[in-house]
């Protein structure tokens, strides 16, 4: 009989400062007896680990870290170890931000409240970790793949050995208004880079790559091609890479960074405070649960966000609920298309609600519809006064005496059938 292959354990980072949640993520993996856990409370610890002489073979990462972000982290990590399994989480609160930060080098992103105790993470890292080691085994130039990872990244990433480029991605020629990687490989970053505040730029450099830093952080100027500067901050650690040690400089436009969280934070509260119902369904989970409802939509239903997330939004439907509105959305849902009705919606108190419903579409890059957005209105007053206005009317009509009606300057806009009958 031939032996069975021993599989060697699976290594996991977890990183993260919040010291419960990275127990819980220990206690959560360490049932599987193949996977071996280590944690790391800060960056600086964390790279300790990934430049190790221990492989890991996955990495779980909070977003919110002390010396940076988590996306910042991945940067670092990718120079290093280009493919290994990374899984970013966060808190519902960071959810917006990271899904606009998040590009494709990120393996996958939880939210903290989704991670359960059922195993369904544990076979995740698994399945990942096991694609990992079969595309090493299949690929023979990791310079070629980190390269490729790079490139898309939203900040700009060099690797330096001794003070010069080695590699440089296509976010960091655009940055420095360049027109070519060539230019600036075997260059000096102290071409660009100012010397830090008190120290040399050349020694803190030389310090990361021989070991004596792990990390380092500051802001600096960066002098472009062009001639302008750009306030940035810089993040510096030590990996290997071809034939050696070297250093992994980061490079994040603080300016353009703190524009867009200024516009992402504005457009958040816009939603947010909007004097309307706003909510957004996952169509790629099962039922499409709502994974996000604002304000209003909390006090219009009388609903907590507890109680609304991680549920389809039929909760609001009741026994008088007419099933043609109902219907007319599936079917728009299941052609991907818009649509606008308005139905009989139930508070959480019992009390009924007209509510006007209009669904729309969220398309991805590749032009798949991912999420709906949902806006509901409250409009019994409205329907209220069109049902007394009907009413009015039939009674009018059915009256026997002539009615009719002006504008204030005397012209008849009106007149009911007694009327005519009566006049002739």
């Amino acid at each position: 009989m031939d032996a069975v292959e021993e599989r060697a354990p699976t290594e996991v980072l977890v990183v993260a400062s919040d010291v419960s949640f990275a127990r819980r993520c220990e206690r959560n993996l360490s049932r599987k007896d193949d996977f071996v856990v280590e944690t790391a409370g800060t960056v600086e610890e964390a790279i300790g680990h990934v430049t190790g002489e221990r492989a890991i073979d996955c990495i779980v990462s909070e977003f919110d870290l002390p010396e940076t972000d988590g996306i910042a982290f991945l940067e670092m990590v990718r120079a290093h170890a280009p493919a290994v399994p990374f899984i970013l989480v966060a808190d519902a609160a960071e959810e917006k931000q990271v899904s606009h930060a998040v590009t494709g080098h990120v393996t996958d992103y939880f939210l903290k409240e989704d991670l359960s105790d059922d195993g369904i993470f544990g076979r995740l890292i698994d399945n990942l970790v096991a694609y990992y080691r079969e595309q090493n085994e299949l690929s023979s130039s990791t310079i070629s793949r980190a390269g490729t990872l790079l490139d898309h990244a939203n900040d700009m990433i060099a690797v330096l050995d001794a003070g010069q480029i080695r590699y440089i991605n296509q976010t960091g020629v655009g940055l420095l208004r360049g027109e070519d990687r060539a230019e600036f490989l075997g260059q000096p970053i102290a071409e660009w880079l100012d010397d830090p505040p008190e120290s040399s730029l050349t020694d803190r450099l030389r310090q990361v790559q021989r070991g004596k830093l792990s990390l380092e952080v500051f802001d600096q100027i960066l002098e472009r091609v062009d001639g302008t500067a750009l306030p940035v901050a810089v993040y510096t650690s030590r990996i290997d890479w071809t034939d050696g040690p070297a250093v992994a400089l980061i490079i994040r436009d603080v300016e353009s960074r703190k524009r867009l969280e200024s516009e992402l934070s504005l457009k958040n509260r816009a939603i947010d405070t909007a004097p309307i119902g706003i909510t957004i369904a996952d169509m790629a989970e099962p039922d499409n649960p709502l994974v996000y409802a604002n304000d209003h939509f909390l006090e219009l239903t009388g609903y907590a966000e507890s109680e609304v997330l991680g549920r389809n939004s039929r909760f609001l439907q009741g026994e008088d609920t007419d099933p043609e509105p109902v219907a007319r959305m599936r079917e728009a849902i299941e052609a991907d298309e818009s649509v606008s009705v308005e139905l009989r919606n139930y508070r959480k108190d019992g009390c009924m609600f007209w509510n006007r419903v209009t669904l729309a579409p969220i398309e991805n890059a590749e032009g798949d519809v991912t999420h709906y957005l949902g806006f509901q209105e409250d409009v019994t007053e409205r329907v209220a006064m069109q049902q007394r206005l009907r009413r009015f009317k039939q009674a009018v009509e059915a009256a026997g005496h002539a009615i009719y009606l002006t504008k204030p300057d005397g012209t008849i806009t009106y007149v009911n059938p007694a009327f005519e009958r009566i006049t002739g």
